[in-house]
């Protein structure tokens, strides 16, 4: 099975891989005899994880911050509190 991925020179100096008609020339960094290298394809995963983890950060989360739903006045608190004070009244009560 090795020797059928081996590159083999042609006539014109360029190189072939054995069993595969496409030709191997170029980014020999980028690309091994089964394609695309296994540290590029995980650095492209990366790539396109962190651009589509911003996108729904500008686009779901942002949002929420510009209109105050995630931040904390001391209003909010004490409304809060009183909630949590009230329910243990009705919830003793009985």
């Amino acid at each position: 099975m090795a020797a059928f991925m081996e590159p083999v020179p042609s006539e014109t100096g360029t190189m072939f891989v054995k069993g595969n008609p496409t030709l191997r020339k170029g980014f020999p960094v980028f690309f091994g005899p089964d394609g695309l290298r296994s540290g590029w394809r995980l650095l492209l995963f990366l790539l396109i994880a962190q651009i589509l983890g911003v996108f729904l950060f500008w686009v779901a989360i942002r949002p929420g911050f510009q209109h105050g739903l995630f931040s904390w006045s001391p209003l909010k608190l004490a409304v809060l509190e009183l909630s949590k004070e009230f329910h243990s009244y009705l919830r003793s009560a009985k």
